[in-house]
């Protein structure tokens, strides 16, 4: 019997019974039902897009970051020249100055290219061989590798 009451008052004091159905306010931070969740094949596609999309960019950026190398390839170049054709010890000074920061712009660069391309890289090694079916039912076919 005492078992009863503690479970009643422990009810009671938690708030069992029903009040959210009661309540004339709307609840604003529940989640609203979904029609119906996506499918697991759904999720896959839109993955693959997502690993698609992401691996065009990183290849993007590598082909924009190697323009961008041979252009300043073709400073250093320039400067390097310029170092060579100085008059006097101000001129080679400063053409000398000119090449050392361009040096190092084009090591900054270099890493941010080896960067892009580890990140392609990476993309299309997530991205994933697509494998025929006859492949996968005869491994040994014509063609499969």
């Amino acid at each position: 019997m005492q078992i009863r009451a503690w479970l009643l008052a422990v009810v009671i004091g938690c708030g069992g019974g029903n009040k959210q159905a009661a309540s004339p306010e709307p609840m604003s931070n529940q989640a609203q039902p979904s029609s119906e969740p996506p499918s697991n094949h759904e999720a896959a596609e839109t993955d693959a897009q997502r690993d698609a999309r992401e691996a065009a960019e990183a290849h993007a950026r590598v082909e924009a970051l190697s323009v961008e190398l041979d252009a300043m390839e073709q400073k250093v170049s320039i400067a390097v020249d310029a170092v060579i054709a100085a008059q006097n010890d101000g001129d080679r000074a400063a053409a000398a100055e000119r090449l050392k920061l361009l040096q190092r712009e084009m090591a900054e660069l270099k890493q941010r290219l080896a960067d892009a391309s580890s990140e392609a890289a990476r993309h299309r090694r997530n991205r994933g061989d697509k494998i025929n079916k006859e492949c996968l039912d005869n491994p040994l076919a014509k063609g499969c590798d």
